[in-house]
């Protein structure tokens, strides 16, 4: 009897561990750092966790007082991404913000209706993670 137990006990441990597993893996993460590099340049680290190939990783950075920002698209492969953007010095003291895209639709994708994707040729779709910050350093 304690034999049949310990096998029953054994098989839930191991759905449960295995979900765990699963669900770790489809998780996505960030993480962002902000420093000066050897040259006293301003660097933004982003690492990134993506449970998919194809995942993109939208960037926007903001001058200080600036409402307007640079921003670049960046794709992704699953796993553990690294990027490292060296930031301009008229964005010294301004802010960025980071988001995680599950896809991205064309022009043609997009709803007829959707001026903005119309105006800018493309649209993200299935936020992930989002994160913002300041581009100051010590």
């Amino acid at each position: 009897m304690v034999g049949k137990k310990f096998v029953a006990i054994s098989l839930v441990l191991l759905v449960i561990s295995a979900g765990v597993v699963l669900a770790k893996e489809s998780s996505n993460s960030m993480g962002y750092q902000v420093f000066r590099d050897s040259t006293s340049s301003i660097k933004l680290k982003i690492t990134t966790d993506a449970a998919a190939d194809g995942m993109l990783l939208g960037i926007t950075l903001y001058p200080p007082n600036v409402k307007e920002g640079s921003s670049q698209l960046l794709p992704l492969k699953r796993g553990t991404n690294t990027q490292e953007i060296s930031v301009a010095p008229s964005f010294k003291d301004g802010t960025f913000e980071v988001a995680l895209w599950t896809k991205k639709l064309s022009k043609e994708e997009c709803e007829q209706s959707d001026a903005a994707c119309r105006k800018i040729g493309y649209k993200l779709i299935g936020m992930n993670s989002y994160m913002w910050g300041y581009l100051i350093t010590p």
